[in-house]
């Protein structure tokens, strides 16, 4: 019988532990309310507390992840205006993934996005709902779209154009947006760095060169720099120079200012060791494309 019992706890625990490392997010959700007046912050960590879950226990793709392939992402929501009477919220956020580069610790960042027109009713316990054929909410449509571009740049690091089924999915959320009397969705606008703008270059031929660029960079750069650092930096070279080549067919687009947000830091670091020639080529192309950086850039030469 105490056998038994044992089988059967054994059992409960695989089950519980394949849910619990099922889903592919590892989502971190922080609120900032410092900017709203109230002697009451519970309503703000409830609202944190209700995306957090909604990150993280809604299953967003048919794989199976295990617990260290997890997809880090972040969402900084800052509120800057607030009528909890309504339920009406009106701020910013900044959103970002990441993956672990293979044989290392360290953790590549794959997006960094800073949309500035975070707007959404929201009710203390609310439970979000999303379907993936209809808007419900403005806060699930939102956090769905972000999440589906997390994805599809993830699954793109991995595989040439692999993340294909992601961005899909993504732009579905923007179409069935379109009704929505929320910003950001629609072409129309004083805001060039909008979801409609960033899934609208992911799904552009003319970008297919970028994502291509994004496997070359992460999957034969990043992953192989531990092993072979030397290769490594050529392939991302490589990447950065297809990346100039979409550049300069567009150069003030939406996906290509987003990219040098998480990388400036990053690819100072991978050519400070570089050779020579690699220093001056690397130089030269960023300061092409991320002008605003060209001060940090030059701190790969020293």
């Amino acid at each position: 019988m105490l056998a038994h019992i044992k089988k059967i706890s054994v059992l409960i625990f695989i089950l519980c532990f394949n849910r619990v490392f099922s889903q592919e997010i590892q989502g971190i959700i922080k609120v900032d309310a410092e900017l709203i007046q109230t002697q009451d912050k519970s309503f703000f960590r409830d609202m944190e507390s209700n995306i957090t879950q909604f990150v993280n226990q809604r299953r967003w793709t048919s794989d199976k992840f295990g617990p260290t392939e997890k997809i880090k992402a972040t969402f900084n929501i800052k509120l800057e205006k607030a009528d909890v009477s309504t339920g009406r919220y009106e701020g910013s956020c900044l959103v970002q993934f990441s993956r672990p580069v293979y044989n290392s610790s360290y953790e590549t960042m794959t997006l960094s996005f800073f949309d500035k027109d975070f707007d959404f009713d929201y009710t203390i316990g609310q439970t979000l709902d999303y379907n993936d054929n209809a808007f419900i909410t403005n806060i699930s449509s939102m956090i769905a779209f972000y999440i589906y571009i997390g994805l599809g740049q993830d699954y793109d690091s991995f595989s040439k154009l692999g993340g294909n089924t992601y961005f899909e999915k993504a732009n579905l959320v923007v179409t069935n947006a379109q009704n929505a009397p929320n910003n950001g969705w629609r072409q129309i606008g004083n805001n060039p760095n909008s979801r409609y703008w960033l899934i609208e270059n992911f799904m552009s031929p003319t970008f297919k060169q970028f994502r291509e660029a994004t496997y070359t960079y992460y999957r034969q750069g990043m992953d192989s720099f531990v092993e072979k650092p030397e290769e490594a930096r050529g392939k991302i070279l490589e990447a950065l120079a297809s990346i100039k080549d979409v550049h300069d067919a567009k150069p003030n687009a939406t996906l290509i200012r987003t990219y040098f947000n998480s990388k400036d830091g990053e690819l100072i670091k991978i050519f400070s060791d570089a050779t020579p020639m690699e220093k001056t080529r690397a130089i030269e192309l960023l300061k092409a494309m991320d002008p605003t950086n060209t001060d940090n850039y030059e701190k790969i030469m020293k």
